[in-house]
């Protein structure tokens, strides 16, 4: 369950608190325009780093956005950073507190210090809810183990990428640790063409902005379509996915061998956490549940 919580000042910062010492299966998230998280307690209100207030709380708070609409066929809310930049927030639940930022249209009607939860509709009230899981923690029920999940991309197919991204970040919003592998010509999506040096190999690769459909590319002409499509069903790029992956903790990780094989370096790669052979991704796979491959 990742919960994101809009508005509130303090008040959304303690309410964040108190549902983090209930559950501990729940991933809470802070959207603040600010760059400090304001706090209060016996000594009176003040305001920590997102740092110190995520070390303290296991809060997360993503700072210096503003957010603007949900999109919530996707279940993420459109938000703007403070240089003009449109992004994105996944969410499996919204809850709204006053003050509303200026111009979060969907937060109409949310009554001052009065949580609105908006989706998933029908749900408890938070504080309900906070009861609940307290008295459950008081009664001594073990607290959710968080899972893991691998996925393993060897295809540089536009929509067999797309698929393991949306499967990544599904698995990721509902507070599964994801770790992605890529390997052989799946590591295409990770290459940056300004940093790329020369070779035969390394030409025939394409990159995350570029690539072919698995089927029917038409040279070219299929992949265009098919961007199109994603534009009009509102189904974000490989680019935004990458991102959004990265904003959800998602792990990325290159393939040794097939980076040998093409002739590759770290460097000419995006951000990565590590690059490991076949023997280090196993023991990842098999600390998790379950490992998805997409070629």
């Amino acid at each position: 369950m990742r919960t994101v919580i809009i508005g509130g000042a303090v008040e959304a910062s303690a309410l964040a608190r108190k549902i983090v010492a209930a559950s501990t299966s729940s991933e809470i998230v802070l959207l603040t325009p600010g760059y400090d998280v304001p706090v209060s307690d016996k000594k009176g209100s003040s305001g920590v780093s997102p740092e110190l207030f995520f070390e303290r709380y296991g809060v997360k708070v993503i700072t210096g956005v503003t957010p603007l609409r949900l999109d919530r066929p996707h279940k993420r809310i459109i938000v703007r950073n403070d240089s003009g930049v449109i992004g994105s927030e996944f969410y499996d639940e919204v809850l709204i507190m006053s003050p509303v930022p200026d111009g979060f249209d969907d937060a109409k009607g949310c009554e001052t210090n009065i949580i609105q939860s908006l989706e998933p509709p029908g749900r408890f009230p938070i504080e309900k809810r906070i009861r609940l899981m307290l008295a459950r923690r008081a009664a001594g029920a073990p607290p959710a183990l968080r899972r893991s999940s691998s996925i393993v991309l060897y295809s540089d197919a536009l929509d067999r990428t797309v698929a393991a991204f949306a499967v990544a970040c599904g698995l990721a919003a509902a507070g599964i640790q994801v770790n992605m592998l890529f390997s052989f010509w799946g590591l295409s999506v990770l290459i940056d063409r300004k940093r790329q040096g020369g070779g035969v190999l390394k030409r025939l690769m394409h990159n995350s902005g570029s690539l072919p459909l698995s089927r029917h590319d038409f040279g070219g002409i299929g992949r265009i379509l098919f961007r199109h499509a994603m534009r009009q069903a509102r189904v974000p790029s490989v680019v935004e996915l990458m991102a959004e992956a990265r904003n959800l903790n998602i792990k990325f990780y290159a393939c040794e061998t097939g980076m040998k094989i093409f002739g590759l370096s770290r460097e000419e790669l995006v951000d990565v956490d590590d690059v490991v052979g076949i023997a280090r991704f196993t023991r990842i796979m098999r600390t998790g549940e379950e490992t998805i491959f997409f070629g």
